[in-house]
């Protein structure tokens, strides 16, 4: 199969660039999926399994890399690739990893059932209706596991089914219908969870014989590790066993991303013996041709006219800053084409010895005390005091602590959203507030190790400003605000550097 003009630069629309300038105008690390720099071996790792894609056999990849060095990019890259390539009937299932749903195969199965229905239903009715079709070709000959699925499968293909009954008997299989009576409707022994996996191979099978190929791009596994270490081991026995059953599908691909602090073959070493060849990493951009490859492509996107000698002077100073991530590489080429250099609350600091001490003890007072275990609780109250003497009206009743974690004030009709280590529910909660609190304006707090940009919204006619943050650091800031009362004007000016003002 052929894939022209992957890895190529991609064609930005009006709209998604809009989204980049307002992230780029708010100090944000604007998304850029239309372009992968460097990398290449991953470009080439990707390019392999993609040759393969409608091979005998299902493959996979794993993409480690730190936090902010452009996992997401890359599948957001190849979505809008087969996205303008629809000729190759490639469909990009694009999802993040479920922190409560560690049954990988019941995962990917709920994914073809929300994205691939008419797919589905389409190819059956096809193969149905193709001389000589032989249904256990799909299920491994209903050998061994399979067997159990036998009549399912067979009643699946029955001639003279209708789109609606057809689809019924699909989400018996997926799970969706999953009562006894919905499977004596017709005539069928009910399935367990057990069976998904072999039900998971059928499905797939049935979409291969039709000429569809999917990829299932499987974002931030490391939420799950955050939840626990227990949960992710778990996880990966899962993925091991969909591995195992790799060589019964025919075709399709797998991609996950994780972070490198994620260590796979200590939780599951099964599972590593399995995929140690399949996975690549993303490495920094730090080589000077490839930064200013990435200094002239975002100047082109803004706009912003800049002479080769500006090009090799943002490189030089990006290459002695020894960026933690590409994200901040990012972050940083854009600060330095807009002219501007925001102030380093580091150097803020370090300005004033007394300040600095009293914050570093808070610090490690708030460490051995076991105050930064339950940050998500401990901030709230120090918040409240400093929006008191600000002087906000009603706080007590617009300080949403537990279900939202977010303050309202209501005189400027604007809420404020803190995040901390989980950023799946952010568009909810706005839309929420937009429906239910008459809410338009919002600020969302997001701390570096998440990526939240303007283009996860896009609510018509809502403003949102999203900043940058340090929860640990602003939660300190916050106590010793609290509780020194004589160095309060040189604390609150540390406090507004870190929320850029946006309370004052």
């Amino acid at each position: 199969m052929e894939y022209n003009g992957l890895w190529d630069r991609l064609t930005v629309d009006g709209e998604k660039m809009d989204t980049i300038r307002k992230d780029w105008i708010e100090g944000k690390v604007p998304d850029l999926p239309f372009v992968i720099i460097d990398q290449e071996k991953l470009k080439e790792h990707i390019s392999e399994k993609l040759s393969n894609i409608a091979g005998q056999r299902m493959v996979t990849t794993i993409i480690k890399a730190q936090y902010g060095d452009g996992k997401t990019n890359v599948l957001k890259y190849l979505s809008l690739y087969f996205v303008n390539h629809k000729d190759l009937r490639i469909l990009l299932l694009y999802s993040r990893a479920d922190v409560e749903q560690t049954d990988f195969c019941i995962y990917l199965l709920q994914q073809l059932q929300d994205n691939c229905m008419k797919e589905l239903v389409e190819g059956v009715k096809s193969l149905r209706n193709t001389d000589r079709f032989n249904p256990a070709i799909l299920a491994n000959n209903f050998n061994d596991d399979f067997s159990h699925i036998r009549d399912y499968t067979i009643k699946l293909f029955e001639q003279g089914l209708d789109d609606e009954t057809i689809t019924n008997i699909i989400y018996l299989g997926t799970g969706r219908l999953y009562s006894k009576g919905a499977f004596s409707k017709h005539g069928l022994s009910q399935l367990t969870n057990f069976n998904r996996r072999e039900i998971f191979v059928l499905f797939l099978n049935i979409l291969a014989q039709c000429d569809y190929r999917i990829i299932f791009a499987v974002d931030e596994l490391e939420k799950i590790y955050d939840k626990s270490t227990r949960r992710m081991a778990y996880f990966f026995n899962s993925y091991r066993e969909l591995v195992d059953l790799f060589n019964k599908i025919q075709g399709h691909y797998l991609i996950t991303t994780i972070t490198n602090a994620v260590d796979i073959a200590s939780l599951s070493q099964p599972f590593w013996g399995r995929i140690e060849n399949d996975v690549v990493y993303i490495k920094k951009i730090t080589e000077e041709s490839d930064l200013a490859e990435l200094v002239q492509l975002m100047a082109e996107l803004l706009n912003v006219e800049i002479r080769e000698g500006k090009v090799s002077d943002i490189v030089s100073t990006i290459s002695r800053k020894r960026l933690d991530s590409n994200r901040f590489v990012i972050r940083a080429i854009g600060e330095a084409l807009k002219g501007n250099h925001s102030i380093s609350f580091e150097e803020e600091l370090a300005k004033d010895e007394q300040i600095k001490t009293l914050y570093n003890n808070a610090y490690t007072n708030a460490k051995d005390d076991g105050g930064l275990k339950n940050l998500t609780r401990a901030f709230f109250d120090p918040l409240e005091y400093y929006l008191e003497t600000l002087e906000y009206k009603n706080i007590d009743e617009n300080l949403f602590r537990r279900d939202y974690q977010a303050f309202i004030d209501i005189v400027s009709k604007k809420a404020f959203f803190f995040l901390f280590n989980d950023d799946s529910k952010i568009k909810g909660r706005i839309q929420e507030f937009i429906n239910e609190k008459g809410i338009n304006r919002f600020v969302v707090f997001v701390p570096k190790e998440l990526t939240v940009t303007h283009s996860m919204f896009d609510f018509a006619g809502v403003e949102v400003k999203i900043i940058d943050y340090d929860p640990t650091q602003l939660f300190v800031l916050m106590n010793i605000y609290r509780r020194n009362f004589d160095k309060q004007k040189e604390i609150f000016r540390l406090i507004g550097i870190v929320t850029e003002y946006v309370f004052e």
